[in-house]
């Protein structure tokens, strides 16, 4: 009597098991590690830095510039150096309020090319820019600003060298957030040192 008997194949067997053991451990969380190149992952991110809302408060400090120092002053004086230049500073109060800038220092003998005026003494030359910070025309003035030496003789512009320079700022009136470019000329003696800038607020 022939017994049939059904051949299994060992290696078939295992390999069920094999395949079944996988499958679990695919299924096991955190087997595996994120690198910075998955996609796709659920697991969050570290905490990044909130964004900045409307009403933070800025921490940095607040540096105070030429200009608020001598903001709400009838008079600034700044000294005839080449520190000053490029350095705004603002006088007057409210409608009167205009900004100065210095831009040039230089001293001449001679102003207003080949039919100008020569100096008593020696000339300086002062370049400014001017700005109307003010809601109202404000009138400026060469009359508004003075030399003053440091043995505090004082040296108002000179009217007939002003009037020899094509760029000297004689009498200008200047709409709000206007600005002008002009010189400033003073006899002043050489020999005289420290000098110093003072400008006085346009009249109301």
């Amino acid at each position: 009597m022939r017994t049939d008997r059904t051949h299994i194949d060992p290696s078939g067997h295992w390999r069920v098991i094999l395949v079944a053991i996988v499958v679990v451990l695919a299924g096991c969380p955190g087997g595996t590690s994120n690198t910075a190149d998955d996609v796709g992952s659920d697991v969050p991110e570290s905490p990044s830095e909130p964004a900045p809302s409307s009403t933070a408060v800025d921490s940095t400090p607040i540096t105070r510039t030429s200009a608020e120092i001598s903001s709400g002053t009838d008079t600034a004086v700044r000294p005839l150096t080449e520190g000053i230049l490029n350095e705004s500073f603002v006088v007057g109060t409210g409608s009167n309020r205009v900004r100065y800038t210095i831009t040039s220092i230089d001293r001449a003998d001679r102003v207003g090319g080949e039919f100008g005026i020569d100096a008593d003494a020696q000339f300086v030359v002062v370049g400014v820019t001017v700005t109307n910070l003010g809601d109202n025309i404000t009138r400026v003035t060469g009359d508004a600003f003075t030399v003053v030496a440091g043995d505090g003789e004082r040296y108002p512009t000179d009217g007939q060298a002003m009037n020899a320079d094509e760029d000297a700022l004689l009498v200008r009136d200047l709409g709000p957030n206007a600005t002008v470019r002009r010189i400033l000329i003073f006899d002043v003696p050489p020999t005289r040192e420290s000098l110093r800038l003072s400008v006085t607020a346009p009249q109301s």
